[in-house]
């Protein structure tokens, strides 16, 4: 268990440089116990756009939005104090800069515990 971001590696998407992309996540997850869980979203630098627009929601706790025009590094957080299963929906907007890199989906747990929260089956990115 990590309380430190960490690129999940299916739910990213290559960016040639200077490409446009409009880019959307669908995320579900689990935690166990009182961990919560954490995510952002991180690209190449130098990007001469960002937009990104999302909503979280656990069981038992009310939707939360955010609109952002940088990249994500510090994380949106859940902080249930029981089990829960999260649901993630992210746009974005990017236009790359000069260099090509992946747009990437990251996460952690909120607070470490020893068991594992995680993103679960069915999660994508289009």
């Amino acid at each position: 268990s990590t309380t430190t971001l960490a690129v999940d590696d299916t739910l990213k998407v290559p960016m040639v440089a200077n490409g446009k992309y409009l880019v959307k996540f669908y995320v579900t997850g689990a935690q166990a116990a009182s961990s919560g869980l954490k995510y952002g979203f991180n690209g190449p630098a130098g990007a001469v756009l960002v937009r990104a627009i999302g909503r979280h929601v656990s069981f038992g706790t009310a939707p939360a939005s955010f609109i952002a025009n940088t990249y994500d590094t510090t994380g949106k957080a859940f902080t249930n104090g029981s089990s829960a299963l999260h649901w993630i929906e992210l746009h974005m907007q990017v236009q790359n800069g000069a260099t090509a890199g992946d747009l990437q989906f990251t996460w952690a747990q909120n607070s470490s515990e020893a068991t594992n929260a995680s993103i679960t089956a069915g999660s994508y990115v289009e």
